[in-house]
């Protein structure tokens, strides 16, 4: 059986890594052998090392704006010229993409038309309470959504559609381990974004915030940036000489008191781990130029404002990510005091929209039974 996924940045890249583990698994409960099935995708690091096939690394795709997305495009069309010849070769078998927007939906029009079953996880704009991308349901034999109003508008549009809970959730409870809930927490974490845009933007000013700051600061490095160079850039913009850097973002989360997040899944991943955050974003003038143009406007950037409908965690943007107003902000949080508690209390409140702990598994599963289930019509 040949499994092929589709990932554009940092987060579908974890989540391909994480199904095609979970996918593993249930496999050999049933008695079958993994290894015989064939794993191919466009993908990136957490992708090759869980044992995928790359047919075109995706590290550098993400972009946010019209200059990152131009820069980008190349990329994405010459991996989509790839997948598209992976796809036209037998056997014929399961084609998972995830999330990516217009790319993924393209790619799943075309694995469709040759014959593929094709399994949508993380639908674009699924966060989104008054429109989904309808367009889905005659591409995809089966959606899985992580909110239950997706799955349920994508429903009676005609999709089989499927919400088992947020997938963050059984993430977050994989990678913690025994007694860690007993944690004191302390420092500060800066997850400061997995796209080369957004860390030429927000570096520099994080930097400057947290300047001769007499908390313990950790970042995370996101698998599309090498490690070195980024310490690097980080002690010559803060002239700071003991922070830490590391790869994941969960253990961060979990320990620091709080945290300046680049805008994105990260935000929704503090909000599970219970570690208040003060969210940053800047982009390029070509699009602000854009959202100008286009009368472009959003109430919310951040995932837990967007999913509350209200102004949780404070969102700092474009002439307002100011290191003085980001470093007010986080001292605010740091102080055992109601802007804190506030968050925390909103945290909570998000937790209990997420449903269950399993969709992984859940997801992984119907996976299985698609793949060798009766042919698709």
């Amino acid at each position: 059986m040949r499994v092929v996924f589709s990932t554009g940045e940092a987060s579908g890249d974890a989540y391909a890594a994480l199904l095609k583990q979970r996918m593993e698994h249930f496999l050999r409960v049933r008695g079958r052998d993994p290894s015989t099935w064939m794993w191919e995708g466009n993908g990136g690091a957490a992708s090759r090392n869980a044992g995928i096939q790359i047919l075109a690394d995706s590290s550098s795709w993400g972009a946010i704006g019209l200059d990152a997305a131009l820069r980008a495009a190349p990329k994405v069309y010459a991996g989509l010229k790839k997948l598209k010849r992976a796809l036209r070769r037998e056997p014929k078998g399961l084609f998972i993409p995830i999330d990516f927007g217009f790319a993924n939906v393209k790619a799943a029009r075309i694995a469709k038309s040759l014959g593929w079953k094709v399994l949508y996880f993380m639908p674009p704009g699924s966060w989104r309470r008054d429109r989904q991308a309808f367009n889905l349901a005659s591409l995809a034999d089966a959606i899985v959504t992580p909110f239950s109003w997706s799955a349920e508008m994508l429903s009676e549009a005609g999709a089989s559609a499927y919400w088992f809970g947020h997938p963050l959730l059984q993430r977050s409870r994989m990678a913690r381990t025994a007694g860690e809930d007993e944690v004191e927490r302390r420092g500060v974490a800066v997850l400061p974004g997995s796209r080369f845009a957004e860390l030429g933007q927000l570096l520099p000013v994080i930097a400057r915030a947290l300047r001769d700051f007499g908390e313990p600061v950790t970042l995370s490095v996101a698998p599309t940036f090498a490690a070195d160079e980024v310490e690097r850039g980080w002690r010559a913009l803060s002239g700071r000489e003991g922070d830490r850097f590391e790869r994941g973002t969960h253990e961060l989360l979990r320990h620091a008191k709080a945290g300046i997040v680049c805008s994105g899944t990260a935000t929704l991943e503090a909000a599970i781990c219970g570690c208040p955050q003060v969210v940053v974003y800047r982009v390029g003038w070509v699009s602000v130029l854009q959202a100008i143009v286009t009368r472009f406007h959003a109430q919310f950037i951040s995932l837990p404002n967007i999913l509350l409908g209200e102004n949780l965690v404070p969102e700092l943007i474009q002439g307002k990510a100011t290191p003085e107003a980001i470093r007010e902000r986080l001292e605010g949080l740091l102080a055992e005091g109601e802007e804190r508690e506030r968050q925390l209390e909103g945290y909570r409140r998000i937790r209990e929209m997420l449903g269950p702990d399993d969709a992984l598994d859940r997801t992984a599963e119907l996976a299985i039974n698609l793949a060798e289930g009766p042919a698709s019509r």
